[in-house]
């Protein structure tokens, strides 16, 4: 999966991705507007807590470090690539 069709999949209605050049054929989730973006729209889908128990419940998560309980440290391309292969299994 492109970071495109991420994008296609997760984007609002009539939703387009802004970026200077006005280029939306290239969303780059690895600056903090392109992962906070992806953040808050997965947080939107009716699958994120399966999602999350999914990683979570690995022991070894591929997208966090768990710091405390409410504290995570998130590689934005490892959360990127983690989202990407869940949704192509479904």
């Amino acid at each position: 999966m492109t970071d495109q069709e991420l994008f296609e999949k997760l984007k609002r209605d009539r939703e387009f991705w802004h970026v200077p050049d006005d280029n939306i054929d290239n969303p780059d989730f690895s600056t903090p507007d392109g992962f906070f973006w992806l953040w808050e729209r997965a947080q939107e889908k009716e699958w994120w807590n399966q999602f999350k128990f999914a990683l979570l419940s690995l022991n070894n998560p591929p997208y966090c470090e768990i710091v405390d309980r409410f504290a995570y440290n998130i590689n934005p391309t490892r959360f990127t690539e983690a989202l990407k292969e869940y949704l192509s299994g479904r």
